[in-house]
């Protein structure tokens, strides 16, 4: 059974409907190849969502500004020029945190970095206070 579907992706992520089903379900199969359920727990169709809307994303599919950190393609700006002037911007403080992690390719979309906080609490559900 899958985690998540097409019509839970567009649920989530408007920006998604025009992009077409067998497009989505192939993304959505790359997401769960990567959540493993006996960890993920009941956390797992929302790992799925927002893994399968990140990568949808980075991939220009559905992309509409919405779910971009820099309402680009998914990279941050950090640079821009106009003529001779020049702009250099820092990066979000959540670009920042997730620098040199493993989930640094995350921090360029509000589904990525949505996913990485729920990756993160599987982290301290384990704890013992």
């Amino acid at each position: 059974m899958a985690l998540c579907t097409a019509a839970d992706i567009i649920r989530i992520g408007p920006e998604f409907v025009d992009v077409a089903i067998p497009t989505i379900d192939l993304f959505i199969d790359m997401a769960e190849a990567q959540i493993n359920e006996s960890i993920w727990g009941n956390k797992s169709k929302f790992g799925c969502m927002y893994l399968t809307m990140h990568l949808l994303t980075i991939n220009g599919f559905g992309v509409t500004g919405e779910g971009n950190i820099s309402g680009n393609d998914g990279a941050a700006v950090t640079l821009e020029m106009v003529g001779q002037v020049q702009v250099q911007y820092g990066q979000s403080s959540i670009q920042g945190l997730l620098a040199g992690t493993p989930d640094a390719f995350l921090g360029g979309t509000r589904y990525g970095i949505e996913y990485a906080r729920l990756k993160k609490s599987l982290a301290a559900g384990a704890m013992v206070l």
